[in-house]
């Protein structure tokens, strides 16, 4: 499994969990990886997962996991 399928099972496995589950949208799941690969940068400098990320119509994509 790549790393950009690691991520995005944990943010799909949060937003599930708690007292009101707020299942995630694709579209939201594609702009939270591309908010969290951003901050991994920033705090880590490094990134979180080394798959390509391109601009797409409606906002970041991560096209292997599209």
């Amino acid at each position: 499994m790549s790393q950009v399928f690691a991520v995005a099972k944990e943010l799909v496995r949060l937003s599930l969990s708690g007292d009101e589950p707020d299942p995630l949208t694709h579209l939201r799941l594609q702009k939270l990886l591309y908010y969290a690969q951003a901050w991994s940068l920033v705090l880590r400098e490094s990134e979180l997962f080394p798959e390509v990320m391109e601009a797409w119509r409606h906002g970041p994509v991560v096209p292997v996991l599209y």
